[in-house]
This record gives C-alpha cells, structure tokens and sequence, in this order.
C-alpha cells in the first residue's frame, strides 16, 4: 500500500567477513519504481546469509527487486 512498506527477505552470497550494501527496489505493475532501499551487511556471519529488510513505499507495490550487492570499503 502506498505509504506503507514491502517486506522483504533476500539470501545474500558474499564472501566471509566482507561487508556489503545491496540495493533493493519495489516496482509496481507497469514496473515503475515506488519504492527503494539500501541493506548494510555486516561483516559478521557467513559467506550465505538471509536478511530481512523492509522497502518504504511511495505507491502501491506487486514486487520487490535487488538492484545488486556491493563490498564496502572500510
């Protein structure tokens, strides 16, 4: 819903002890984006995670999407 959040779960594969930020957007129907968000992973963990993150929406959503994940520099 518009104003709302997409809840979102997404398995992460990177390597041990490497912190990454990965970019997820919701997009609606016509696949215009209506909401985005960026994940900080820690560098705690192993190398395949699973994340829970919330997208905040500017309008109604059908799908979240992951733009792609990259290591942080320290």
């Amino acid at each position: 819903p518009a104003g709302g959040v997409m809840p979102v779960t997404l398995e992460v594969s990177r390597p041990a002890g490497v912190a990454v930020t990965c970019e997820l957007v919701a997009v609606d129907l016509r696949r215009v984006v209506v909401g985005q968000t960026e994940v900080d992973i820690s560098p705690e963990g192993g190398q395949r995670l699973r994340i829970r993150a919330e997208i905040p929406l500017e309008a109604d959503a059908v799908a979240p999407q992951l733009r792609g994940c990259a290591a942080v520099d320290d």
